[in-house]
């Protein structure tokens, strides 16, 4: 009966065949609506193809449209999560697109914002060390114990740097 009310709204001329049988496919998309939306969504798009204007069917196959949407970022926002702490700009990349789909998913963009400030911090971390590894090196000949001291301050800010773990290996084997 809702069905009905709804095709009514729609087209206001004769029915052509291709008009009712535009009605048709969307009754049969309002019956499953909800229990298949895939199957309805297919059902939407053949109406609106023989009914261009038949607003109903375009109305309910842009709430399947966006109830996907959402279902998608969701499941990439969670995507996300796994690589929050060890993969920052996969997470980030998922992030965006999550956003892209579903615009108002608020968590979302507050994981890139805290996704961003981690990024620029940990670069900023790094520049340090890298500096401290580099004066570290320059006072190698004239302040080993200072160049020690920088050594270890760019391996605490940095410690997945190579380069400074081999001169410390050479460094502090030289103390044993």
């Amino acid at each position: 009966v809702l069905a009905e009310s709804r095709i009514n709204k729609g087209w206001k001329g004769p029915k052509t065949n291709e008009h009712k049988k535009a009605d048709e496919l969307f009754k049969k998309a309002s019956e499953i609506f909800k229990s298949n939306p895939l199957m309805a969504e297919s059902m939407l798009k053949e109406a609106i193809k023989l009914d261009p204007a038949h607003e109903e069917a375009l109305k309910d196959l842009r709430i399947i449209e966006l109830e996907s949407s959402r279902v998608k970022a969701s499941n990439l926002y969670h995507e996300s999560l796994q690589y929050q702490q060890k993969q920052p700009l996969k997470a980030l990349n998922l992030l965006k697109e999550t956003i892209k789909l579903d615009p108002n998913h608020e968590i979302a963009r507050r994981d890139i914002e805290q996704i961003k400030i981690f990024l620029e911090s940990s670069s900023l971390r790094k520049a340090q060390a890298r500096w401290f590894f580099s004066k570290a090196k320059t006072m190698l000949t004239t302040n080993q114990t200072q160049a020690k001291l920088n050594l270890r301050k760019a391996l605490e800010m940095d410690p997945g740097n190579s380069e400074a773990h081999d001169l410390a290996d050479q460094l502090f084997s030289q103390d044993e």
